[in-house]
């Protein structure tokens, strides 16, 4: 199913053809996909792509670094945050653009010329932020399942060939604080408008399945990053 918030900003006629997009998604039962992305100047919306490549059907033999996760999809996923030390950990939180690591995560100490990709200036190689279209396809592909490792809740997304990776609770940073504490969240490498870029949020429901909310923020506050490997 879907859910479409503040539609009214979006015509008819777009809302019409988001729902026909959902619709399409092979495993739509199984989660929610909310749109968030209203602001002053109009109207930013995502629509949703189902015709990724699929690698299953490549016979090339792919390199891969250690750290990265074949899960089938158009890229590979890195097992663990920029910045974690194991795979259940947080990571680093950063400023949408912005590689440093901060005290405080305001206004007053961003710019909004900011834009360099993290994963790449950090890791370097092919590393680097997913896209919102890899993203959904890591979500539609996948099986989406709120579980515990060892006492850490996130979710694990599952992949037909056995492979999976685990995004922990995170939240994000807003001054020195850290709100949505219970929620997996990753920056995507996509803005929205002037002051505001994409994240994923994952949200575990009451009736057990999960939320997934592709959402505009305001670039200054801190969100980990989790990057892909481009084959």
């Amino acid at each position: 199913m879907a859910k479409i918030i503040d539609g009214k900003a979006i015509s008819a006629q777009i809302r019409k053809e988001i729902s026909e997009e959902v619709a399409k998604m092979k495993n739509v039962a199984n989660y929610l996909i909310i749109l968030i992305t209203p602001f002053l100047m109009g109207s930013c919306f995502v629509l949703i792509h189902d015709d990724c490549y699929d690698r299953d059907d490549c016979d090339e033999e792919l390199y891969l670094p250690d750290a990265a996760v074949d899960l089938g999809l158009s890229v590979a996923w890195a097992s663990s945050n920029v910045g974690a030390e194991d795979l259940l950990e947080s990571g680093d939180y950063f400023a949408w653009g912005d590689t440093v690591v901060k005290e405080e995560y305001v206004k007053a100490n961003y710019s909004n010329r900011y834009n360099k990709d993290i994963a790449s200036s950090k890791l370097g190689g092919n590393w680097r932020m997913p896209t919102v279209e890899e993203v959904y396809e890591l979500v539609d592909r996948c099986k989406v399942v709120w579980v515990s490792k060892e006492d850490v809740e996130g979710v694990e997304f599952r992949s037909g060939n056995g492979n999976s990776i685990f995004l922990p609770k995170t939240g994000y940073k807003e001054s020195q604080d850290i709100f949505a504490e219970d929620i997996p969240m990753i920056w995507i490498y996509a803005t929205c408008n002037a002051t505001d870029a994409y994240s994923l949020a994952l949200k575990n429901s009451e009736d057990d399945k999960v939320e997934v909310l592709i959402k505009s923020r305001e670039r200054y506050v801190g969100i980990p990053i989790r990057a892909v490997w481009a084959y």
